[in-house]
């Protein structure tokens, strides 16, 4: 036995997957080298097998068993190159599947050697990529083999046409072994690439006619060297068709294996690999021994041509890869918290840290040690700010240790930042992929936090399960600080360790004072160090001491009154998480109660802006991929000038032109709650230029990091807008890759209505593969599947994957809320319908919160009236799937009572609709109910109103079975309805003649067309519908004559089919179309008018407001074209759309009651109105329009209603040319400033903001959320 090495020895790395492939690179030794010596120090879980060929020191290593695939290579190699430093070139030496052609006749045994060739470097990674609509579209590139070995394989080449190769000479030693003789190997079989494997473990069933004929060689021994690209990937291929499909779009490929992808850019290597079948279904193992024999005798002919001395002096493979790269990394932040303006003292320690970690590099990992609340957090926190001011080369990267799931989490945030691509559709470890990336040398220097590493079960693992210290990187370039309380994990870093004790008086009377917006508070220097004695000066309890005092403007002494009489049994419960050996003696657990008494705050008052976090999470999730890195980004801002714009101008980080055009960007951003208007869905961008942003950016690492993500998006265009996913246009509803169609999204569908799956709260992502594609239906609840259902889609050839956990996060916050509120219940009926809430959100069962909407109703006029859930569907293009949205507001009881009286007299007016005017059904006719039940309809004021699109009224639930068996609600939104009466918006559609009278009469007109809208627009129809197996609503023998054809109906609603399900990217808009025609349809009803206040004697009179609906049904018609897209003649907005047909109604079907002056030279559009036609003809227009809706809705005629309402709302070339004229007179978009409610002691207080975009921005940091 040779004499045992250094690490530093060995030059050679030599990577295989297999045992067997292990076996034969043994083999090919000229001497064998004892194991290394290991110690506790090692984070190494390679096994090697060392010694030497051709004077070359070699490290042998092999994956892992059952761990095949490019990342397992990538992180052995990795650990390799960590463990040998001075290793020069590796060689991934094994066994390939062959692919056999004209070009080039690889044969069972041959060589295959990666060698640059066309556009690849020796490698090419076949399953990276992405899809698109034209197919699958391969992404990133791999380096090739160092100069160093493709002079080798030259010289080899050289050697075998001069009749010097000993590679036979290699492999006849190996075939001493029996293992690895041919003759074993059996027969060299190619079957034809159609002719699939018959069964059994060997070809003896299959067909001889079947094979293909090849020219014998020479000798059956001669193994021949094939030089060229080899294709790898992460999957098995076993089908001769995708095999040579492959190949034919990668221009040609020797073979097929697993493993080199993971290398070629992480460790300077050549690929070597002995065919052992030929990667279709007959494949076998019966070949593998001798071609991991053959592989491994062409490796062994490499390395004795090349002179060991050239070796030596050539650079390393760390310093290899850092050179192939072209450029030192970008240093990448990742730090969750701002820097901490409060912090005081702790100057030694921050000194020591420096000197040890950053100055002297005497150490790579350290400790900061203390008890709960010393402030090991924000030492670390300031340190890692400091090494980005003094070491900019570094990146910083901060992941917690509180758990498994809070470390994974983070891993995900760090890979993102770090630009870390993921293979395999997203199913690797991002942990492991993290961790490979930071030990590799692409990473550059880092500094990586690692916080709050308290639990030695979490961090170190358990029997059961692996630790968070298995994931963490290894790396010469890298320095790793714990935080933590617990000895056994300080031990890690070996003596290298910051103890941390309480802050000295000094010090933590300074970040007292420091922390408190009122500093006066301080005046008795006693009550002060009496108060930092009860804290103990511990940072932690004095910071949480600080913001109460902050937030209740409470003196120090009441403050010290609330502390001292905290139950103590709370605090006992409290003081578990911060026990220690370590702690004060004999002092009262100051941590503990600080959290008491704050957190008895939280809990009470903060409620509301908790959960409206996370439904704005959810929203801004369903708008676009960036818009929760935009809002982020947009707080961050106003936080780190404490919203005082005017500082960033002062500081030149912006100039004053851009701040204001910011500023009015963020409040449209807010006020939409995403970067695409929630009318209309076109994408907007900031009037700000990208260098100007790039400057806001630097005001903190967590504006960079945030900037980082979002630079690209929200700046360019496409895409353009909302709508079916394409190069122009995305949905957030259909996430992911690989673009779905609107036929597979249909197909999904359908299928889910099939097994009864409701679709509101879901979404579709398509996931794609070589072989198949995987329709993931992301619904959304707490809970996820362990075991999601798997269902077949036969019209696609794919299958369908039910998935519960999306928006997880979030609806667990809402969740905890709504538990939370049920104690402030008024009744029983609000405590269940919360109840159900929480059951649907928690599982995603929308028949539990359909149950919840049957409840709701019944809550008559409740005094704080809420609507949660997946409600609208405008945003979908396919007009299924429902946007998340919240509303709590208080009834305004006088004009609920108006309301009320318009509802009692309801039925009356409904007789007088189009469908009506027979003797049957008590004369509403039969595509009316039986009975109208009277709805509950409020008046309210929004307190806090969460949507992309702030409605005035509202009228819900959406599901017309409940709404035909139980009812409705509406409720009319009056200080959303105010806005509608701002004089300041002047419509440039209407005569200046006429301007003063039509402003006069708009607010009102809009008002009672809205409440119409929502109660008989909204709350009418019944729908012809199969019940159950052969049960109809309806005489099915008998069926309903229809007013239009005279003849009884053909079509209705099958056994499950619902209204949105039929009618599809229809519904939303011919909904809201029906109802707009129901309003306005009965706005020139004398008694009608009359109950409501109006008629001829009224200040603004009957006919005035008669008269102003149809201006205004003129003038929505003209700014509904705003919202349509030319470039694919889609409409944006449900009911833009429905303004748009309506106008187009009149205009075709008034006899002029309604018309439009057009004046292409003065670019001028004026709407017209008869007044003598109004009732004559423009009455009976809308009235036919009105019916034919009606009774397509009613019956479930999808054919006739699209055929209808897709003419009447088409945009010819002269509405084109308004249309334009229309984007030039755009009026300002409504931005909506909603207040915020403050508790000051026992009162609540309303805050108010300034109607601007300032006061927006304000109003949303405020919220806190």
């Amino acid at each position: 036995m040779a004499r045992q090495l250094r690490r530093e020895d060995y030059t050679v790395g030599w990577v295989c997957a297999l045992p067997v492939e292990l076996a034969a690179a043994q083999e090919m030794l000229d001497e064998e080298h004892p194991d290394l010596e290991r110690n506790a120090a090692d984070n190494d879980e390679n096994l090697y097998a060392l010694g030497s060929i051709g004077g070359h020191n070699v490290a042998i290593v092999c994956l892992p068993a059952g761990r095949i695939g490019n990342n397992p290579a990538a992180a052995v190699a990795t650990q390799m190159r960590a463990t040998f430093k001075k290793i020069r070139f590796g060689l991934m030496v094994g066994i390939g599947g062959g692919v056999p052609s004209a070009e080039a006749d690889v044969r069972l045994g041959d060589v295959v050697v990666s060698q640059p060739q066309g556009k690849h470097g020796g490698v090419v990674q076949y399953d990276s990529g992405k899809a698109t609509a034209s197919g699958f579209e391969r992404t990133g590139a791999l380096n090739s083999p160092p100069q160093v070995l493709l002079a080798a394989v030259a010289k080899v080449r050289a050697n075998e046409l001069r009749g010097r190769s000993k590679l036979c000479d290699h492999i006849t030693k190996l075939e001493g072994i029996g293992k690895f003789q041919r003759s074993r190997a059996g027969l060299d079989v190619l079957f034809e690439a159609a002719y699939e494997h018959e069964g059994g473990q060997t070809c003896d069933k299959c067909s001889s006619d079947r094979h293909e004929a090849r020219e014998p060689r020479d000798s059956e021994e001669e193994v021949s060297v094939h030089h060229g690209t080899i294709a790898s990937g992460n999957q098995v291929i076993k089908d001769a068709a995708v095999r040579d499909k492959l190949s034919t779009e990668l221009g040609g490929v020797l073979c097929f294996e697993m493993e080199a992808a993971g290398l070629m850019n992480s460790f300077p290597c050549l690929v070597i690999r002995g065919i052992c079948d030929y990667a279709d279904s007959h494949k076998n193992k019966r070949w593998q021994p001798y071609a991991a024999a053959t592989a491994a005798a062409y490796a062994k002919e490499v390395l004795s041509v090349i002179p060991p001395a050239e070796v030596a002096k050539s650079r390393t493979a760390e310093e290899a890869i850092r050179e192939a790269s072209g450029r030192v990394p970008t240093p990448t932040y990742y730090i969750p918290f701002l820097k901490n303006r409060y912090f005081v003292g702790r100057q030694e320690e921050l000194r020591v840290l420096q000197q040890k970690l950053m100055v002297d590099q005497d150490c790579q990992k350290l400790s900061i040690v203390g008890l709960g609340g010393t402030g090991k957090t924000q030492v670390a926190l300031q340190f890692a700010y400091s090494v980005k001011e003094r070491w900019p080369e570094y990146s910083i990267l901060w992941v917690p240790a509180l758990s498994m799931e809070s470390f994974e989490q983070a891993c995900g945030s760090v890979a993102r930042a770090l630009r870390i691509p993921q293979e395999g559709g997203g199913d690797e470890d991002v942990k492991e992929l993290v961790q490979q990336h930071l030990s590799s040398s692409r990473a550059g220097r880092w500094l990586l936090i690692v916080d709050n590493a308290d639990d030695a079960d979490i961090f170190f693992g358990t029997e059961q399960s692996r630790g968070i210290v298995d994931y963490l990187p290894e790396s010469e370039t890298g320095v790793v600080v714990y935080t933590t309380r617990t000895p056994e994990i300080a031990e890690l870093t070996r003596g290298d360790v910051l103890e941390l004790g309480a802050m000295d008086r000094q010090d933590a009377a300074a970040f007292l004072t420091k922390s408190l917006t009122r500093k006066d508070l301080l005046r008795d220097n006693a009550t002060t160090a009496e108060l930092l004695d009860e804290l103990t000066c511990l940072p932690l309890a004095i910071a949480q001491a600080a913001a109460y005092l902050n937030r209740n403007r409470m003196s120090v002494a009441k403050y010290l009154q609330l502390l001292r009489s905290t139950e103590q049994e709370v605090v006992a419960l409290m003081s578990r998480e911060f026990r220690d050996d370590t702690r004060y003696k004999g002092s009262a657990n100051a941590v503990a109660t600080t959290w008491v008494v704050s957190f008895s705050q939280i809990r009470e008052h903060d409620a509301a802006a908790a959960n409206l976090l996370a439904f704005i999470s959810i929203i801004l999730r369903q708008v676009s991929p960036e818009s929760i890195d935009i809002f982020d980004f947009i707080l961050e801002l106003y936080w780190s000038c404490s919203g005082n714009w005017d500082v960033l101008v002062a500081e030149e980080c912006i100039g004053r032109e851009d701040c204001d055009a910011f500023l009015d960007y963020a409040a449209t951003f807010l006020s939409n709650i995403g970067n695409y208007y929630g009318s209309g869905d076109q994408k907007f961008l900031p009037s700000v230029s990208s260098a100007a942003l790039t400057r806001l950016s630097k005001k903190s690492p967590k504006l960079e990091y945030l900037y980082e993500k979002i630079s690209s998006a929200i700046i360019t265009m496409p895409p353009y807008g909302l709508g079916f996913p394409s190069d122009t246009a995305q949905s957030a509803y259909y996430p992911g890759d690989s673009l779905i169609t609107r036929d597979e999204i249909s197909a999904v569908s359908r299928l889910l209505e099939k097994h009864s799956i409701f679709p509101e709260n879901t979404r579709i992502q398509k996931v794609s593969s070589p072989k198949a594609h995987t329709f993931e239906v992301l619904r959304a609840s707490v809970e996820h599947d362990t075991e999601p259902s798997v269902i077949e889609i036969p019209s696609l050839g794919a299958t369908m994957k039910v998935k519960g956990g999306d928006h997880s996060g979030e609806l667990a916050r809402i969740c905890a809320s709504l538990s939370e509120a049920k104690k402030y219940a008024a009744n029983e009926k609000q405590e269940q319908f919360l109840s159900q809430y929480i059951e649907s959100f928690r599982t995603g069962d929308l028949e539990v919160y359909r149950n919840s909407q049957r409840t709701w109703i019944t809550d008559k006029s409740p005094r704080v009236e809420n609507i949660f859930g997946f409600v609208e569907p405008y945003r979908d293009p396919y007009g299924i799937r429902a946007e998340f949205e919240g509303l709590v507001a208080i009834m305004d009881l006088e004009e609920t009572s108006k309301l009320t009286k318009l509802v009692e007299s309801s039925s009356i007016f409904i007789k007088r609709l189009p469908w009506a005017g027979n003797d049957e059904n008590d004369g509403k006719g039969p595509f009316e109910k039986a009975l109208f039940e009277p709805p509950d309809f409020t008046s309210i004021h929004s307190l806090a109103y969460c949507s992309s699109i702030i409605f005035p009224g509202i009228n819900l639930p959406n599901y017309n079975d409940i709404r035909d068996e139980f009812g409705f609600k509406n409720v009319i939104i009056a200080n959303r309805m105010s806005a509608e009466g701002n004089k300041a918006h002047v419509s440039p559609f209407i005569d200046p003649a006429e301007l003063d009278s039509f402003q006069r009469a708009k607010y009102p007109a809009y008002y009672w067309w809205v409440v119409l809208h929502e109660l008989l627009g909204h709350g009418t129809g019944r729908m012809m519908a199969e019940e159950s197996e052969g049960k109809f609503n309806f005489d099915i023998h008998n069926p309903p004559v229809s007013p239009l054809s005279g003849k009884p109906i053909t079509t209705w609603y099958k056994l499950g089919q619902t209204w949105t399900g039929q009618f599809g990217d229809l519904a939303t808009t011919v909904d809201e179309c029906r109802a707009e025609l129901v309003g306005a349809y009965l706005m020139d009803d004398v008694e009608l008018l009359e109950l409501l206040g109006y008629d001829e004697n009224s200040e603004i009179t009957a006919a005035d407001l008669t008269y102003n609906i149809y201006l205004q049904l003129g003038t929505d018609g003209l700014r509904g074209l705003a919202n349509f897209n030319v470039e694919h003649r889609k409409w944006g907005q449900a009911h833009s759309r429905a303004h748009f047909a309506i106008l187009k109604c009149l205009l075709t079907d008034s006899n002029g009651c309604v018309t439009v002056d057009y004046n292409p030279q003065s670019k001028s559009l004026i709407v017209r109105v008869d007044r003598s036609k109004i009732v004559s003809h423009g009455k009976p227009a809308l009235g036919r329009m009105l019916l034919r809706l009606h009774l397509c809705r009613c019956t479930a005629d999808v054919q006739s209603c699209r055929e209808y309402y897709e003419e009447l709302s088409w945009v010819h070339a002269e509405h084109l040319a308004w249309r334009e004229i229309v984007l030039a007179k755009q009026e300002p978009r409504w931005v909506f400033v909603q207040a915020n409610t403050f508790l000051r002691g026992e009162e609540v207080v309303l805050k108010e903001y300034a109607a601007t975009a300032k006061g927006v921005i304000q109003s949303w940091a405020e919220r806190q959320v």
